[in-house]
């Protein structure tokens, strides 16, 4: 899904007024709306995308994503969800 098509989604799905990821997109890591209509990536994914993105490896690939992508989020009003699954390599 491209970010023009995950905006559309939230928006179809009455949920514009939470934030997505835009500058990187991580547009192949969005999984879904949570409960209360925020966008949920996932975490895994992102590594992926931010290997590729960046051209990096996987671990400073979770390094950006703890230290710029996650610490942005703070600055959000509505911020997305990150899931972290419990049986990931890459869950810390």
């Amino acid at each position: 899904m491209e970010l023009h098509e995950i905006r559309e989604y939230m928006r179809d799905n009455g949920c514009e007024d939470w934030d997505v990821f835009e500058e990187p997109s991580y547009e192949t890591a969005f999984i879904g709306i949570s409960d209360e209509g925020r966008a949920v990536y996932d975490y895994d994914k992102m590594v992926v995308f931010a290997i590729f993105h960046y051209e990096v490896d996987s671990l400073e690939a979770m390094e950006i994503i703890d230290a710029i992508t996650i610490q942005t989020m703070n600055l959000m009003v509505n911020p997305p969800v990150i899931v972290k699954r419990c049986d990931s390599g890459y869950a810390r």
